[in-house]
């Protein structure tokens, strides 16, 4: 089986566009005898349709070719590391590819007289795709939970883009492809959930959870849902009932479990008497699996009030703030949120003292009484940023203001990586020694002290082509980074995206499937960029992908497939 390998000092691009660029002079056209004409030619790229060809099928290799002929016919001779050529030269032949997956060395030598000889080349990976039948909608975010694929996707028959969607759900597909609802709360009234987490022993998934929902209120209630993946019982966490408000109801978000799954954190919204939501209180609840269902409680306050005397009657000030997006940290030493008391949201810990949290030692870090670490940092969050802890630290790195931030609550430091701006989306190399990041020029490697790598390792060829769902393979010896890369035409028609693998020991990269038609329209909206990523197989041999779809001969009904790519 052919792999990787290291197969020169070239640089090799593998085309994305199937448009074929005609020389100009580089044919048999009359040329004036008395006008000087200097002969050029360059070959920049070969192009593979398709893409990524499955074993032993017939693909067209063509030649992308610039410059001028002055009366001659350039010449173009093709060789291949493997399969058989149909023909070996021409601006465009075919070939057959090899029976044996593997990532292929492909070239193109162009000479033409009075012009110097011109070489291109090109990787063609040979790989199976197929799509894993779901049932669903849109299937997104393929996660590998005690060796079962589990996915998240529309919650009932009713998909994302439309206005009557309630959520979504976690399944899990066995290896016979049975499709098995995981996060089922048992009610027919109730709807999906909005936010998921998953255990890191893999072993309970928790979601915030629609219940009973009515479309005459403008804020539904929300319950925190604890689904066991292996034995136990399925838990309605919070199991809150009440919200006094007739329009808004009481609601329980963003659900933070620890590393076993035993206990929980999360936002929790009182409904207050105010129609418009100003005397709400957003505090953080705590949940220990061994309480029970609904015994849980809160551990911050977010309402002050002071009277002061005006004449001779007193008059009392009330002040509201938020307490958002709670978690334990990785070592389970304390639970993390963040408080907006300063008008920017800072961190606050609550140390866990003898399995539990201690709400006398909470404090915030803060650089003076007005000014916390962030606010001296320069570095604004919200309730939609997107966290994540560095593998095996305690170390916590977000995106703010388009740039990467490094947060270390123990050593009360904030690292901003400024060398690298306009970042999408980031995902950590499994060993935490690196992250790959995606920006407006490519992907590049950032180290975890914050230094980035000159060069990126890959480049976006137009401006246009959005990169997403970028992630690591298991394997540190040859490391590889997989992504979808989105190529945006003129039309729907002209709009693809395939999967693409680098290898990074090698610095190549190459197509990892065939074109799938897309439009903006089939991306989810509003959900974390994490929903996206791509998976490694196990063993490294393949790779999961959500695929937004524009196909309705291929993938009727489809808004987002799920795709296996595999040697």
């Amino acid at each position: 089986m052919k792999r990787w390998k290291r197969l020169s000092a070239w640089v090799f691009v593998l085309g994305f566009s199937l448009s074929l660029t005609m020389i100009t002079g580089c044919s048999n056209e009359v040329v004036d005898p008395t006008y000087p004409c200097e002969s050029s030619l360059a070959i920049p790229l070969i192009i593979a349709n398709p893409l990524a060809p499955a074993p032993g099928e017939t693909t067209m290799l063509t030649v992308q070719a610039e410059g001028k002929g002055c009366g001659n016919w350039a010449e173009y001779m093709w060789t291949v590391e493997g399969g058989e050529l149909l023909q070996d030269n021409g601006i465009a032949v075919q070939w057959v590819a090899p029976t044996e997956y593997g990532v292929y060395h492909i070239q193109c030598r162009a000479t033409l007289s009075g012009a110097g000889p011109d070489t291109a080349q090109a990787l063609v990976m040979v790989r199976e795709f197929e799509y894993l039948e779901t049932g669903m909608v849109a299937s997104v975010k393929p996660t590998r939970l005690i060796n079962s694929l589990y996915f998240i996707a529309e919650e009932g028959d009713v998909g994302p883009r439309s206005n009557d969607f309630l959520g979504w759900a976690v399944f899990a597909r066995s290896s016979m492809g049975r499709i098995i609802l995981v996060t089922e709360t048992g009610d027919p009234a109730d709807g999906g959930s909005y936010e998921f987490d998953f255990a890191g022993s893999g072993e309970a998934i928790y979601g915030s959870f629609l219940n009973s929902y009515y479309s005459g209120l403008r804020q539904q209630r929300m319950n925190t849902w604890k689904f066991p993946t292996l034995v136990g019982d399925i838990v309605n966490v919070s199991a809150d009932e009440g919200g006094d408000n007739t329009f808004r109801k009481n609601q329980h978000r963003y659900p933070k479990t620890n590393m076993v799954g035993d206990k929980v954190v999360w936002k929790f919204q009182f409904v207050g008497k105010a129609s418009d939501g100003t005397t709400d209180l957003f505090n953080v609840a705590y949940w220990d699996e061994s309480a029970g269902p609904g015994n849980w409680y809160t551990l911050t306050q977010s309402h002050d009030s002071s009277t002061t005397i005006s004449g001779t009657e007193p008059r009392t000030t009330h002040r509201y703030y938020n307490n958002i997006r709670p978690m334990f940290t990785p070592s389970g030493d304390n639970i993390l949120y963040f408080v907006d008391t300063t008008r920017v949201f800072e961190p606050c810990l609550i140390p866990m003292v003898g399995g539990e949290p201690d709400t006398l030692q909470r404090r915030a870090l803060m650089v003076d009484e007005n000014t916390g670490i962030f606010r001296q940092a320069g570095v604004d969050i919200s309730e939609k940023t997107v966290f994540e802890w560095k593998p095996d630290a305690d170390l916590l790195s977000f995106i703010a203001g388009g740039q990467i931030v490094f947060f270390d609550y123990a050593g009360e430091t904030v690292v901003i990586v400024s060398d690298l701006p306009k970042v999408s989306e980031f995902a950590w190399a499994p060993d935490g020694s690196q992250l790959a990041a995606v920006n407006d020029i490519g992907v590049y490697l950032v180290g975890a002290g914050g230094g980035v790598a000159p060069d990126p390792v890959f480049v976006r060829e137009r401006a246009t082509d959005d990169i997403k769902g970028i992630s690591w393979n298991k394997d540190g010896a040859q490391p590889q980074l997989a992504f979808r890369l989105v190529r945006k035409g003129k039309t729907a028609d002209e709009s693809w995206s395939a999967l693409v693998i680098v290898d990074l020991n090698s610095g190549l990269w190459a197509y990892a499937s065939k074109k799938v038609q897309w439009h903006s329209s089939r991306e989810p909206a509003e959900i974390d960029y994490t929903w996206m990523r791509t998976l490694f197989d196990e063993d490294g041999t393949g790779v999961c992908a959500p695929f937004p779809v524009l196909d309705e001969e291929d993938y009727p009904g489809k808004d987002v497939i799920l795709i296996h790519s595999h040697e």
